[in-house]
């Protein structure tokens, strides 16, 4: 079993959260280290929806939840995230202990920077897309 962190459509109550239906909730969580940046975009695969990424190399936590998944999940949420195009995973360290795998943009060397649609709400540098600004 891997686990894993997610941040935005995953999350109970978004629209892709069947896409864990088989998954084990852990519960809510905060990346430890204050070197991240979120931003949501325009959905290019459902016109009107917004969705969120996130990306290394900026000064927030990111607020999310964990699941744990079976390795089969998580060839599905690769294929799904679209790991080495869109996507990277990664390992990250979380708040209070322990390491889960995240999906962040991948480098601009891989995928063209979008131009942000909308930035977050920061409550004490954490970003969280269930804290949204409404569009």
């Amino acid at each position: 079993m891997a686990t894993v962190f997610v941040y935005g459509t995953l999350k109970r109550g978004e629209r892709n959260q069947s896409r864990l239906a088989a998954a084990t909730f852990l519960g809510p969580a905060i990346t430890r280290d204050f070197r991240f940046a979120m931003a949501v975009y325009a959905s290019v695969s459902r016109p009107g929806a917004r969705t969120p990424e996130v990306a290394a190399g900026g000064a927030w936590r990111i607020a999310g939840e964990l699941y744990a998944v079976s390795p089969a999940l998580l060839a599905e949420l690769d294929a799904f995230e679209r790991v080495g195009t869109d996507y990277q995973r990664q390992s990250v360290p979380l708040l209070g202990g322990g390491m889960a795998e995240i999906y962040l943009r991948a480098s601009a060397a891989i995928r063209p920077a979008l131009a942000p649609a909308q930035h977050l709400l920061l409550r004490d540098a954490v970003a969280s897309w269930s804290e949204r600004l409404s569009a």
